[in-house]
C-alpha cells in the first residue's frame, strides 16, 4: 500500500512542479 501512496505523491508532485517551480523563481505566495 505504501508503494501506492507513493507513486501517487510522485504524480502529483510532477503535475505541480511547474507551478512550484514559478512560485520560487517569482517569489510570489
Amino acid at each position: 500500500m505504501k508503494r501506492a501512496l507513493y507513486l501517487i505523491l510522485g504524480l502529483s508532485y510532477a503535475l505541480h512542479a511547474d507551478s512550484f517551480k514559478d512560485v520560487l523563481t517569482k517569489g510570489d505566495y
